[in-house]
């Protein structure tokens, strides 16, 4: 190749390699005297004379930054910058000047000057020298190389520390999840009201027997990765004046003993509050229908007095309760008023309301579920997180709708103002269930009660394909129809379906689950035969069905307990109060999964009482170690494998048998922990909080 054809090739290939980084071959040859070069946003060189022994053509072109290898930890805090050619090297230093983007500076560092060092311009160093001018950063260099002004990557915290509300004597833990964004380890400083604790330096902080002086308190932790810091968000924590009534914890004192008090919902926010509607007063004139909130402290009339009983022929019902998704309580209730001389037609009414922090304010529409002889009872859609209530009458009609932002829309498109019918002869007793997957589901019962033997078959109804009624899913809970005065409660971990269900009279009383399209019972007849029950269970992944029941007869009646612990139903010990009668109660799971009973007593024959108690459960903490692979051991439907801890919440009392499982080529090297053990199995009897640690080896 002759010399005339290879000028162009080489102009074509350094034109190649400039556009590689982001610029063209426009500036003029700089030699021996010097000179000045300006690139893309203020980006500069000055070569002063004698730096350059022959007249050479130099750019600054911006570089595409996901084309560029940064040292780890380090990010750019503005462009990133080639000075070309490529190792030009100047017989003295010429001075370069890089901008940097102040709003990608963190608060409290300053951004560095940074060269490569190699050819593949993947190594870099620190330029020693440079000084801050402005939004740039002026610095003296010696050879070409890619330029940037880089900052540490602070850490970043994936979980913020959560509100903690405990009771009194209690311990109170805090706990944040962060990532160190290099290769350094994180430190941890934890601060109370924007105090250092001595000491408190992990991922989590335990405060112990925490005191009624410590509500209030705010939490937050400092997290360090070597190169800067960040701080997390602040927790608060809440302190019960709750008495201990053995594994139950009283919320205050009683909610107003003396008078004659009718309970109504019942209902546990996210942050620990509790609410509860009642009816206060002993005669059908006067009544007053009222909310009651626990604020950790004490217990606090909502408001003004919803509804007042004016009339004899007047009924009101004691209302229900929720907290929406955003934590604004929701109270619903409905009247019945015969102002009238039969056969006069009998006016009804359905109302509900919102607490905005200052007044109740109607929410949607009044009757907006028409002719429903029941008050709307309310969960949230996991998907959504809308609000979706249910109602029904004695004719089987129920009425699903969901709050849109601006009103109660229906089930179905093509008939929002009607209800769904789910047959005649058919009554709805178990209100509504949504699982994970937004699927919401309804337990009928089909049915004469008039007709002797008063049998009854329990299905699970649930939308069609097209959202418009609600059909049979899966066979029927009971393969063959049996009498049961209390119908079915159901209840859900959220993955599937639970139900309780039997005769109250001769058994059996069962506990079912829908595996697929199978019913399956849950350790046979529980044996409870009253009239009254309730179905709990616990979240994924321990799902523990729990039965709340009233037991005994007047005037010694009280609320018994079973949970299913993976072999047999374990007694849980009473929420109820020694010597005083129970004649009503409420039972329902915290949005974290804690058992909370609202209890109406008696404390003389003539009193009546309300009291809210919430299970105070101890902890099985399980830790395998050993190699990865070497085994895992299972309880209660969880797994834990090598290198991790797993924690179980259970009843006082509670007998779990964990089970080892050893792995191929290794061994079960120890049980510590266990109140006995045989072989790869170990067995723990939890009165008071226990630890039991597996090792493989």
């Amino acid at each position: 190749m002759n010399g005339k054809h290879r000028a162009p090739i080489a102009a074509a290939l350094l034109a190649l390699l400039l556009a590689a980084c982001g610029g063209d071959d426009t500036s003029p040859p700089i030699g021996a005297a010097g000179g000045t070069v300006v690139g893309p946003n203020g980006a500069t060189l000055v070569i002063p004379a004698g730096a350059l022994a022959q007249a050479t053509s130099l750019q600054i072109n911006e570089v595409d930054p996901s084309t560029v290898t940064l040292p780890v930890g380090y990010e750019a805090a503005g462009a990133i910058f080639a000075f070309t050619p490529h190792g030009t090297t100047f017989a003295m230093p010429v001075m370069v000047t890089v901008p940097f983007d102040p709003a990608r500076v963190p608060a409290g560092l300053m951004p560095q000057f940074y060269k490569t060092t190699d050819t593949a311009q993947t190594q870099w160093q620190a330029v020693a020298g440079g000084t801050i001018s402005g939004n740039a950063i002026n610095a003296q260099i010696s050879e070409f190389s890619l330029i940037a002004n880089l900052v540490p990557r602070l850490p970043s915290i994936i979980t913020q520390p959560a509100d903690v509300m405990v009771d009194e004597g209690q311990s109170a833990t805090f706990s944040v999840a962060a990532q160190p964004n290099n290769l350094e380890l994180l430190s941890y400083q934890w601060q109370r009201d924007g105090i250092a604790i001595a000491g408190a330096n992990g991922a989590s902080y335990t405060l112990a027997n925490v005191a009624l002086g410590d509500s209030g308190a705010l939490f937050s932790v400092i997290v360090d990765n070597g190169f800067g810091t960040v701080t997390s968000g602040v927790a608060r924590l809440t302190v019960n004046n709750a008495q201990a009534t053995g594994p139950w914890a009283s919320l205050g004192t009683s909610i107003e003993p003396g008078t004659f008090l009718t309970p109504g919902g019942f209902a546990v926010a996210r942050d620990g509050r509790v609410a509860l509607s009642l009816l206060n007063g002993a005669t059908r004139v006067g009544t007053k229908l009222q909310v009651r909130e626990w604020n950790g402290t004490q217990w606090n009339q909502i408001g003004g007095d919803l509804e007042v009983i004016g009339n004899n022929r007047m009924t009101v019902t004691p209302g229900s309760v929720a907290y929406d998704a955003s934590g604004q309580l929701i109270v619903a209730w409905r009247f019945e008023d015969f102002d009238g001389v039969p056969p006069a037609t009998p006016r009804f009414g359905q109302f509900i309301r919102r607490w905005n922090g200052r007044q109740w304010e109607p929410f949607g529409p009044d009757n907006a579920f028409p002719w429903a002889e029941g008050d709307p009872q309310f969960t949230i859609d996991p998907l959504t997180q809308r609000l979706i209530a249910v109602t029904s009458n004695r004719f089987g009609a129920a009425w699903v709708r969901e709050w849109d932002g601006t009103g109660w829309v229906g089930q179905a498109a093509h008939h929002p103002p009607d209800a769904i019918s789910v047959g005649a002869g058919t009554t709805l007793v178990s209100g509504l269930i949504v699982l994970n997957s937004g699927q919401r589901l309804l337990a009928v019962r089909t049915g004469d009660a008039n007709t002797p033997p008063n049998e009854y078959l329990a299905q699970l109804r649930g939308p069609d394909v097209n959202a418009q009624y609600f059909s049979n899913i899966g066979p029927p809970i009971l393969p063959t129809p049996v009498p049961f005065a209390s119908g079915v409660s159901l209840a859900t971990d959220g993955i599937q379906p639970y139900a309780l269900l039997g005769d109250t009279t001769n058994g059996p009383s069962l506990v079912r689950a829908l595996v697929g399209d199978t019913w399956q019972s849950i350790g046979g007849d529980i044996g409870v035969r009253t009239f009254q029950r309730l179905l709990l269970v616990t979240p994924a992944p321990t799902s523990l069905p729990l039965v709340a029941y009233l037991q005994g007869a007047s005037p010694a009646r009280s609320v018994g307990a079973k949970w299913w612990d993976g072999s047999v139903w374990q007694d849980v010990a009473s929420p109820s109060t020694p010597s005083r009668d129970t004649f009503d109660f409420r039972a329902l799971l915290s949005p974290a999964g804690v058992p909370h009973v609202l209890l109406a007593e008696r404390p003389t024959p003539t009193m009546q009482d309300l009291v809210v108690r919430r299970y105070a459960p101890f902890t099985l903490t399980l830790t395998v170690a050993g190699a990865a692979g070497s085994g895992v051991v299972s309880a209660l439907g969880q797994t834990c494998t090598t290198g991790n801890s797993c924690s179980f919440p259970l009843p006082q009392g509670a007998s779990v048998t964990l089970q080892a499982t050893v792995g191929a080529g290794f061994g079960l090297q120890s049980w510590t922990g266990c109140d006995a053990s045989a072989g790869l199995s170990c067995t723990v009897n939890l009165n008071q909080n226990r630890s039991v640690t597996a090792t493989f080896q």
